[in-house]
C-alpha cells in the first residue's frame, strides 16, 4: 500500500484558489461538484444542486481579482417563475452557449477572505427556492442507440442492462446519467 497522498493546504485568499480549467459539466451526483466548482463558490453551488437549480459555469479564483468578479451562470430557462424572479434581481439573462442564463456576480477584491465570499454567495443561493429538476436529461433506448451509432438489428444494444453506465427507470423505460439523477427528477 502507497503512502497516503499529503493533503494540499486550504488557499486562504482568492489569490491562493487556482483556476479549475475544466468546466461545463453536467455533475451527476452533487459529490462531483468539488471537482468543477472552485472552493469559495462550492457550498452556494451545492446550495443551488440541492435546490434543483442547474448551474453551468462558476469563477472564484486568482483571475477573477482582475475583473473584480466572481460569478455563478445558471440556467435561466429551466428555473420556476419564482426562481426567475429572484435572478432578476441580480442580473438580466444572456446567452452563453447557446443557452439563456443567467449571472450572479460576487464583487472581489485581494483583502477579501475566501469565507466572505462564500458567505456573500451562499447568501445569494439562500434566496433561490426549491424548484423541480427539469434540466435533468433523460433518454429512450433509442435515444441511447443513436447517440452511441449503435449497429442496427444487434440484440445486445436493445437490452437496458446493456446500457450500465446508465440508471434505468423500468417503470418508464427512461434513462438517466445516475440514480441521484432519477430520485432528483422524481421528488
Amino acid at each position: 500500500m502507497g503512502e497516503p497522498k499529503p493533503k494540499e493546504p486550504t488557499p486562504s485568499s482568492l489569490a491562493e484558489v487556482s483556476a479549475i480549467e475544466q468546466g461545463g459539466m453536467l455533475p451527476t451526483a452533487r459529490k462531483d461538484l468539488k471537482d468543477i466548482v472552485e472552493l469559495p463558490l462550492l457550498a452556494a453551488c451545492e446550495t443551488l444542486y440541492d435546490k434543483n437549480i442547474q448551474t453551468v459555469f462558476s469563477s472564484a479564483n486568482r483571475k477573477d481579482l482582475l475583473s473584480g468578479e466572481a460569478y455563478i451562470i445558471i440556467d435561466f430557462d429551466s428555473l420556476s417563475e419564482e426562481n426567475r424572479a429572484i435572478a432578476r434581481q441580480y442580473n438580466e439573462p444572456f446567452d452563453y452557449q447557446g443557452l439563456r442564463t443567467i449571472k450572479i456576480t460576487i464583487p472581489v477584491n485581494e483583502s477579501m477572505t475566501l469565507e466572505e465570499i462564500s458567505q456573500k454567495a451562499e447568501a445569494i443561493a439562500d434566496a433561490f427556492v426549491q424548484q423541480p429538476a427539469t434540466w435533468i436529461p433523460t433518454y429512450t433506448l433509442e435515444d441511447l442507440k443513436k447517440i452511441y451509432n449503435s449497429p442496427q438489428g444487434e440484440a445486445q444494444y436493445d437490452d437496458p442492462n446493456f446500457w450500465g453506465n446508465y440508471y434505468y427507470d423500468k417503470a418508464t423505460g427512461r434513462f438517466y446519467l445516475s440514480e441521484e439523477h432519477y430520485r432528483k427528477a422524481n421528488e
